[in-house]
């Protein structure tokens, strides 16, 4: 089977203004994105800043079904350039270094959103700036990010982990969600330490 990757940058920036996301308290035991699915969220308009493993409320819409959704970050594993060695990358991406973005989704409203397509996080430089984002086509062992939507009542969760690219030298620090990747709209931004 081939693996084709495709490499993008995230529209919009980290912790951009107008963020309208709810930090929530911890709970209990600690391909791309399709443009019909985002999340708007009905919550106070300001950027929230959150550390590893706390999760934020966001309300999430696909087509016709409205829910909400629990994001959470759990860490950041750097890898090695060598991991890209099976996929497609031609030029200066073949030389960049892979973060893989660890987090966890739940359902947690009352609606049945399974086989919708929750966008994944994005990478956060140690600059502010995004990292570059890499979709994958086919298997990715190291990370894969495709949703695992194909059940998704209420108060299920699913694991998912985001690849992302940094120049060598470049740091992957944090990492955001957003509810809408192609603009800038609500954003949650996670890093070691909050802002």
């Amino acid at each position: 089977m081939i693996t084709v990757a495709v490499l993008g940058l995230a529209a919009g920036g980290c912790a951009s203004s107008g963020a309208d996301v709810k930090a929530s308290p911890p709970v209990g035991g600690s391909p791309a994105p399709s443009p019909e699915g985002s999340a708007v969220s009905d919550g106070p308009e300001a950027a929230t800043t959150l550390r590893f493993g706390r999760p934020a409320l966001m309300d999430f819409s696909y087509n016709d079904k409205k829910g909400k959704l629990q994001i959470t970050v759990t860490r950041i594993v750097k890898g090695r350039t060598a991991d890209l060695s099976g996929l497609s990358l031609s030029g200066k991406a073949r030389k960049m270094v892979p973060y893989y973005i660890h987090a966890t989704v739940k359902n947690a409203g009352t609606t049945d959103l399974s086989l919708t397509m929750p966008p994944g996080p994005r990478g956060v430089l140690a600059n502010g700036e995004a990292a570059r984002s890499l979709s994958v086509i086919g298997r990715f062992a190291r990370c894969d990010s495709y949703p695992d939507t194909h059940k998704f009542p209420p108060g299920k969760s699913y694991r998912t982990c985001a690849p992302v690219l940094a120049d060598p030298g470049d740091t992957v620090t944090g990492a955001e969600w957003s509810s809408d990747p192609y603009s800038d709209g609500p954003v949650a931004t996670w890093t070691r330490r909050p802002q």
